[in-house]
């Protein structure tokens, strides 16, 4: 949705920009060779994605013509009214904290505006594991791959004394070599470092598919929370459905939160018969969604050495040296003659260094923190001659990816839980 505040702002397809050569140099300014980052730096390309209150874009930059994804968050509703900054400076904290790791997603820059704060990430044209779910056939080897990866993504996060709190397909994103590489930290929740002893937190927030009871109970929960939502996706990867029942009443019922959290905190997830259901899975799933906290699978380590994943070198897994079941295959839209309208930008005026009211959160990441991964998803763009590149999804097994009353409940459902609270505080209360 469109910021009626921003949309006052539109003098041409990139962004207005007061500019004055005689304005003083900042100390960030002077100790970098390339000046305060701005929009100025990029050239847009297309528009990758769009959410209540932020735009993504594919962007090229102009100094190095590396490819980045540019998340622009709006500082303003749609009625003029100013938005919190906490979810942005909250996933530019965790981000910075994990930046280095091949399964984190890259930070590389960060600045704002008069109307939005920008961050600049990782260009990841894989898609997500959402979309490889859909357009894909899996055998068990391949989710074993996956959730391996992810499971080594989880703890690297825990490592740092955060907990996600919105693991779920759609923020699992597949890098140009078919690795996985989790993302969105806006929510997630940073402890303290000078209390190590207090490692759990309340908040219902995240998406109610992947929630565990006790975030849905509005209770304590701490890291184990995030394995839950690991049994989650382990268990639709596994069997191509949902883990809990969500259409007992329609998505968009405000008492849809409700009935879903009895369903979790209640029923058991139904053991399908798949072939990818072995024993060892089994026992796992089973493992990782009991109810109750403090009788949950919740060590990594024994996750780790669970039998299902018996047969897999944590080593290589680490290393990133195994094989990807599937590796995207980019083309050159010059090559197949797509071209995309350059999308329109709702940006706002760049600060004066003395009018900055938030002076720190404008800096860029230091190349020799990113990993070495990074640098291969580069050189990948660059063999396609700076092209925006599309993804083939037809190479290997597919299955057709039809939207059905399941699809589209599910899409319904995959709201924050926050949202979801936040309407059912506000519905009107009707009294017998």
């Amino acid at each position: 949705m469109l910021n009626i505040k921003l949309q006052s702002h539109v003098q041409s397809l990139v962004h207005p920009r007061v500019r004055s050569g005689e304005r003083p140099v900042s100390a960030v300014e002077a100790q970098s060779p390339f000046g305060t980052p701005c929009l100025d730096d990029y050239e847009f390309l297309r528009t990758l994605g769009a959410g209540a209150n932020a735009t993504v874009y594919l962007v090229r930059e102009n100094r190095t013509s590396h490819l980045f994804a540019l998340k622009a968050v709006d500082k303003y509703s749609a009625d003029g009214r100013k938005i919190a900054c906490s979810t942005v400076i909250n996933e530019q904290t965790a981000l910075t904290k994990l930046n280095g790791s091949d399964c984190i997603l890259p930070l590389h820059t960060c600045f704002h505006d008069t109307e939005n704060y920008y961050l600049v990430t990782e260009y990841l044209p894989g898609g997500d594991l959402e979309r490889l779910q859909r357009s894909k056939v899996l055998d068990v080897e391949a989710v074993r791959f996956y959730m391996a990866e992810l499971l080594l993504a989880i703890e690297h996060v825990h490592a740092h004394d955060i907990i996600h709190r919105d693991i779920k397909p759609e923020n699992i994103f597949i890098d140009t070599d078919g690795h996985i590489v989790l993302g969105d930290f806006g929510i997630a929740w940073l402890f303290d470092e000078s209390s190590p002893d207090e490692r759990v937190t309340r908040g219902q927030v995240g998406t109610p598919a992947f929630s565990s009871p006790e975030v849905l109970s509005g209770d304590e929960y701490g890291f184990g929370a995030d394995l839950w939502a690991f049994g989650v996706i382990l268990y639709e990867m596994l069997t191509g459905t949902d883990a809990f029942e969500t259409n007992t009443v329609p998505a968009d019922d405000p008492t849809w939160l409700r009935h879903f959290s009895e369903h979790v905190k209640c029923d058991e997830p139904v053991m399908v018969e798949s072939p990818l259901m072995t024993d060892d899975a089994m026992d796992l799933v089973r493992r990782l969604l009991v109810k109750s906290a403090d009788s949950r699978l919740s060590d990594i380590t024994a996750i780790k050495n669970h039998p299902f994943f018996s047969m897999l070198d944590w080593t290589s897994v680490a290393s990133r040296s195994l094989t990807p079941p599937w590796i995207p295959r980019l083309i050159s839209t010059r090559q197949v003659g797509v071209h995309f309208q350059q999308p329109v930008v709702y940006a706002g005026e760049q600060y004066a260094p003395s009018d900055d009211p938030l002076p720190s959160f404008a800096f860029r990441v230091e190349p020799s923190s990113l990993s070495f991964a990074c640098a291969r998803r580069q050189l990948a763009f660059a063999l396609l001659d700076g092209c925006a590149p599309l993804v083939s999804w037809v190479d290997g097994p597919s299955r057709e990816a039809e939207v059905g009353p399941r699809d589209v409940e599910r899409q319904k459902s995959l709201k924050s839980l926050s949202r979801w609270v936040k309407r059912a505080l506000n519905r009107p209360r009707h009294h017998a």
